[in-house]
């Protein structure tokens, strides 16, 4: 396996892995700014269920959307900056 292929292979896995975690990011704040109108909106809601099919209230599931975003958008800028360190780093010296 040449070094190009491995280097092409690490960037595709780098690329897909930021992507499913940005895209969690962003579903998870989309449910959490869905919940906070909802609140605003009628504020004796947000005790009840979040769906008749999904038993957890509305409150649990906007606190575990807000983490899940936080959690997930932290891994992406951690996961962007890590490869960057490592884009960075000088070539070996190679003996002429």
């Amino acid at each position: 396996m040449g070094v190009k292929y491995r280097a092409q292979k690490a960037q595709l896995r780098h690329s897909q892995t930021k992507k499913l975690l940005l895209i969690l990011a962003g579903q998870a704040l989309a449910v959490w700014v869905y919940l906070v109108a909802i609140q605003l909106l009628h504020p004796d809601w947000i005790y009840g269920p979040f769906a008749q099919w999904f038993p957890l209230r509305m409150d649990y599931v906007g606190e575990a959307a807000f983490f899940a975003s936080f959690i997930a958008i932290t891994a992406a800028e951690m996961w962007n900056a890590k490869r960057n360190v490592y884009r960075q780093r000088p070539e070996t010296y190679k003996a002429p």
